[in-house]
């Protein structure tokens, strides 16, 4: 199944898949529960553990980056005692990234599904979505979901949108938790991840959408399988694509024919830049990868169409990623800010890229593992591999010469997309 997401909000839906509809429409409730079934009963503690066995026994992980095991963290919850919030996280923050978009403005009712069974998992008082204050067509769907459910009486705990600002550190799961126990939506250091909220804190937990739309499924009542696929948001010169692919599908079967290329991004803007030789033959899997010491991350590949210059497309995400930091420890407000400058004297070429390059090898093993969250780390780990990927590139460049037959920007930034 491929979605498309296109400038302006609006989307074109090609065919329907598992979780998807066909055409350019959500389920509402009706026809939801039509193809998903009803949600199963979840009345006395043999349900409850039911389903959180089957949650284990599928392997069912965090699809936001992490790749945690949900069962174990919603074991850990259960072990903190009961009154607690569960979050859908909603909040997409990075310009290339759109499954959870889509997932919400076609699907709501399955994310809401897993959602209200993890509140029952885990005894919480309280169900949110954690969404970008304007990304408006998710919010609309988000909206017409509350309602029907509102008015079929469905959920049995308070549910609620927490409206989060668009900035891309503030969709990381420590900043949700911080803003839902009454802080700023900036990222906070937690010693134990198993346990995020805090001790002595009510449980909060944070899941990725389609993590939840896989809980979902497992609680419906027409006996879905675990399914053995993921959302990929392939990014491509002509927008982002959402496609659902089986466990099976390789990275050459991902991509069209028609968008060559000798390097792709894997992961988003804080992922592993990567040889499309490397990879052309690999599964998209998450378990087949981390073999390889890579990541889906964030579900979203970029191959870098081959008219584009690696080194300058590597100098506009770490300017971005440097401007959407908490500016809460040296390495956000410092460190990222000299990585975009040494990373831009590259991309610019001649006599500076000696020195540049010298002043990054030197700083980035500083950088790593120092800051007051993982936003510096994944701004290092790209640009670690933009180093190596696209040695070739700096050569060109201390020559003041370049590879690109383009000087039109491939990724996306916020002021360049409208919010979906």
């Amino acid at each position: 199944m491929t979605l498309t997401l296109l400038p302006a909000n609006e989307i074109r839906y090609d065919v329907g898949n598992s979780l998807f509809p066909t055409g350019s429409r959500r389920f509402d409730l009706t026809e939801f529960e039509a193809r998903f079934g009803s949600s199963i009963p979840l009345e006395n503690n043999a349900d409850l553990e039911a389903l959180l066995s089957r949650i284990e026994q599928a392997g069912v992980h965090g699809r936001g980056g992490a790749h945690f095991p949900s069962a174990v963290k919603i074991r850990s919850a259960i072990l903190a005692g009961a009154g607690g919030t569960v979050i859908a996280n909603a909040a997409e923050g990075e310009p290339s990234a759109a499954k959870d978009a889509a997932l919400w403005q076609t699907n709501p009712h399955l994310v809401l599904r897993g959602l209200a069974a993890v509140g029952a998992l885990t005894q919480a008082k309280s169900l949110g979505v954690w969404v970008h204050e304007d990304s408006y067509s998710t919010r609309s769907s988000m909206a017409g979901a509350f309602k029907e459910r509102a008015a079929a009486e469905i959920d049995r705990l308070p549910l609620r949108a927490y409206l989060a600002p668009h900035r891309y550190v503030s969709g990381e799961a420590s900043a949700i938790i911080n803003a839902v126990q009454g802080g700023s939506a900036v990222p906070k250091f937690f010693p134990t991840k198993s346990r995020a909220w805090g001790e002595g804190n009510a449980p909060v937990l944070v899941f990725n959408s389609e993590t939840l739309a896989h809980i979902g499924l497992l609680a419906s009542s027409l006996n879905w399988a675990p399914l053995e696929s993921t959302l990929v948001t392939l990014l491509t010169l002509n927008g982002r694509y959402v496609r659902e692919v089986s466990s099976d599908t390789t990275f050459a079967e991902l991509l069209e024919p028609s968008d060559p290329a000798e390097h792709v991004l894997l992961g988003g803007y804080g992922g592993q830049w990567v040889n499309w030789q490397d990879i052309a033959h690999s599964r998209v899997h998450e378990a087949s990868l981390a073999g390889q010491g890579l990541s889906l991350g964030a579900g979203i590949v970029a191959p870098l169409p081959n008219s584009h210059c690696g080194l300058i497309e590597t100098s506009r995400i770490v300017e971005w990623m440097a401007s959407q930091s908490a500016q809460q420890c040296g390495p956000c407000i410092f460190g990222l800010q000299w990585l975009a400058e040494d990373i831009q004297a590259l991309a610019a070429g001649g006599r500076k890229v000696i020195g540049a390059l010298d002043r990054l090898n030197d700083r980035l093993p500083q950088l790593m593992k120092r800051g007051a969250c993982s936003h510096p780390d994944g701004v290092v780990r790209m640009t670690n591999t933009a180093l190596e990927v696209f040695a070739s590139e700096i050569s060109l460049h201390r020559k003041n010469k370049c590879s690109a037959s383009s000087t039109q920007p491939f990724f996306p930034t916020e002021s360049e997309i409208h919010a979906v």
